[in-house]
């Protein structure tokens, strides 16, 4: 029994299939890929046990319809040497060996069985549908998963929330410093029996990855157990979180009585030499004046100070002391489109909203910054 490919075709899936095994595993099995033959193609499906990708990769020929499993990273080490070759593989049924030929020798590696590999068994028939931009799904998920937070006590809020609802996606990610909430187009199957699902960190780690290569649309499929990311090559499935999510626009303050515009470069640029002090608590200062924004921090143990003054436009000419983690201020701003930003704030000890000044950036992508208690006043 033989199968002939391209290693060019073969190896990117492969590596792309293999990142969802955990380098340690309890199951012998699941450092495993499991590869089904076909007279057509070649699909390869891999599995943390709790969340399964599959892709598909073309072959060149093949008299053999078969299943099997090998160790995954053997075969990528062997593959990888291989690039540019045509390679064949042969199995020995006998031996439980499979032989890959190449154009100037030949790799000897084991094989078992394919009937102890884990299946999700998990049905989607009567699952909500989604069919959206693979882009989106990417965006999203980066965006909300790095504001997440890594709680043993509340797992939901390790997740990244998707909501459906009068042709809106609304997506969320929170933790006690951060919340952020994206709105997108997109409608789930008239009949939907479910509206939302939470996905949990390694979920959202392999659908990014295999979905970086993707340029076309996707179909969502979920219920309250799993999710599915397929297009006509690949497939992924992921038992979701369980539990109700917080309902995170109560904390999105309606009420500002402070509103100021800055250049987003700028401010990312202040942040950085004002945290060069090495300060432990990573707490900046932003006092808010006429037509500046001041930037400061302090390192209380070691006397060490740092300063710098922002232009913005203070739209409601309130003066407000407000503090955050810098941090956490400088990543929101670095996933921010758009040269200006718009703080809005109305007390020191209320979060603050932060979106982009451009394209109704409020309505699209916004972060909510929990702030921080000052120990210490900081003499401007």
């Amino acid at each position: 029994m033989k199968v002939t490919f391209e290693v060019n075709e073969v190896l990117p899936k492969l590596v792309d299939v293999a990142s969802v095994i955990n380098s340690k595993n309890s199951i012998a099995i699941l450092s495993d890929v499991c590869i089904m033959v076909s007279n057509e193609s070649i699909i390869l499906t891999a599995s943390d046990g709790e969340n399964w990708v599959t892709e598909r990769a073309d072959i060149l020929t093949s008299d053999m319809e078969t299943t099997f499993c090998t160790v995954a990273k053997d075969l990528i080490n062997c593959l990888s040497t291989l690039r540019d070759e045509n390679v064949t593989v042969t199995l020995d049924e006998e031996a439980r060996m499979m032989t890959l030929d190449y154009i100037s020798g030949k790799i000897n590696l084991p094989y078992e069985s394919a009937d102890d590999f884990p299946r999700p068994n998990i049905s989607v028939d009567s699952a909500s549908e989604v069919i959206i931009g693979s882009s989106i799904v990417r965006n999203v998920i980066k965006l909300a998963g790095a504001s997440t937070e890594n709680s043993v006590v509340r797992p939901i809020m390790t997740g990244v929330h998707f909501g459906f609802s009068e042709g809106r996606m609304t997506v969320n990610g929170a933790s006690h410093k951060r919340f952020v909430k994206l709105v997108e187009e997109a409608s789930a199957s008239d009949s939907s029996a479910y509206s939302q699902f939470t996905l949990p960190p390694k979920a959202q780690s392999v659908i990014a990855s295999v979905l970086d290569g993707v340029d076309e649309d996707v179909k969502l499929k979920f219920t309250d157990k799993v999710v599915t990311v397929s297009n006509r090559s690949f497939k992924i499935t992921a038992r979701l979180l369980e539990g109700n999510y917080p309902d995170c626009d109560r904390i999105i303050p309606s009420e500002n009585t402070v509103s100021i515009e800055v250049g987003r470069e700028t401010m990312v640029q202040a942040l950085r030499h004002v945290l060069s002090i090495d300060n432990a608590s990573k707490l900046v200062v932003l006092s808010l004046h006429e037509d500046s924004v001041v930037v400061s921090a302090e390192d209380i143990n070691f006397g060490r100070t740092s300063e710098e003054a922002v232009k913005c436009k203070n739209y409601t000419q309130n003066e407000i002391q407000i503090c955050f983690n810098g941090e956490v201020l400088s990543e929101a701003l670095r996933s921010i489109d758009g040269e200006n930003v718009v703080f809005e704030m109305s007390a020191p000890t209320r979060p603050a909203v932060l979106y982009s000044s451009e394209n109704n950036g409020k309505d699209k992508y916004l972060n909510v910054l929990m702030p921080m208690v000052m120990q210490q006043p900081i003499v401007q």
